[in-house]
């Protein structure tokens, strides 16, 4: 067995020292590689806990945020709301408002018969002195008839003591003769639209055919017969016209209780003829009776009266009329 120098032996020292020297110093360096490790992980933990805090708080301010904008939306959506309830209660009352004043004006339209239209067909009216009634599509034409009545003797023609006809209803010329007019509004169209005649106890006069249910009939007057100086003027009901006498035809009905009211138009004044002995009722008018009386001839007498008629006493006549003027409402 071979032996080792000292030498050799001493450079083997040497070596381990080396060794031992570099081992000490990789360890001292591992351990402050550990430490930097350590300071490294807790500067991370560190920043880590920095930045989740700083997370927090955003996230807990965001929260914040978005809680009080969904405050506000509810407080604004509540608003809204209020606002919109408030104007369609608003709207609400306001159409009940304007529903309420429409029907006012329906109903009030109603009441003065605004909307009725008179009865289709044709036919004549006395002429009341507000002229002749008005209604849609109606146009009347309008005419008289001038009666000479007694001249020579005590003339008896009288008419009722605040009538509503179209004066004059009497005159007297320069050489005292006497005359009675009576006027009258015709409806000749007969396309333009309306009703028929409501059931009742009336009479109208005659022009053209009578309206379905009337019968009809006629008065003549026997008037003044010295000069022959009664006349006419303009359009005038069916009869015939001489310069001393005239007849009227009439078309009447009594198919309906007089009290029990009829529809009519209402917004203008009109007249009717008496029937039955009591002027029939209109729906929403105020009626008064009125008459005429014409002088005719004293002697030998010729007044007559066929047929259905208005109420007339005759020898002097004596026509009964029926004027309708609008309650107050």
């Amino acid at each position: 067995m071979s032996s080792i120098s000292l030498g050799s032996q001493l450079d083997a020292l040497a070596v381990l020292r080396v060794m031992e020297s570099d081992r000490d110093e990789v360890a001292m360096k591992l351990e402050m590689l550990t430490e930097k490790a350590e300071r490294y992980q807790q500067g991370l933990k560190t920043s880590l806990d920095e930045d989740l805090a700083g997370l927090k708080d955003e996230l807990t301010s965001l929260e914040s945020e978005l809680n009080e904008t969904l405050i506000n939306q509810d407080r604004q959506f509540s608003q809204f709301k209020d606002q919109v309830l408030a104007s369609v209660a608003k709207s609400n009352q306001d159409s009940a408002a304007k529903l309420e004043e429409l029907n006012r004006r329906v109903q009030y339209a109603l009441d003065r018969g605004f909307l009725l239209l008179w009865p289709r067909g044709s036919y004549a009216l006395p002429t009341p002195a507000s002229g002749c009634p008005s209604s849609a599509g109606v146009a009347w034409e309008i005419g008289s008839r001038k009666q000479h009545t007694e001249s020579e003797d005590r003339n008896k023609d009288a008419v009722s003591e605040g009538n509503h006809l179209l004066a004059p209803v009497r005159s007297i010329d320069a050489d005292q003769n006497n005359y009675v007019y009576q006027r009258f509004c015709l409806k000749t169209n007969t396309v333009v639209p309306g009703p028929t005649w409501p059931t009742g106890t009336y009479c109208i006069s005659k022009r053209g055919p009578c309206p379905a249910f009337f019968q009809k009939g006629s008065i003549t007057w026997d008037e003044h017969k010295s000069g022959g100086l009664s006349s006419r003027d303009g359009l005038l009901p069916n009869g015939q016209f001489f310069v001393s006498n005239t007849t009227l035809e009439y078309c009447c009905r009594a198919d309906g209780q007089a009290v029990e009211p009829i529809d009519l138009p209402r917004s203008q004044p009109f007249y009717l003829y008496r029937h039955g002995g009591q002027c029939q009722q209109v729906a929403g008018m105020r009626v008064s009776e009125e008459f005429i009386r014409f002088d005719t001839q004293d002697v030998a007498n010729a007044d007559t009266a066929t047929g259905q008629h208005p109420d007339v006493q005759l020898n002097n006549v004596v026509l009964q009329l029926c004027y309708y003027e609008q309650k107050e409402v």
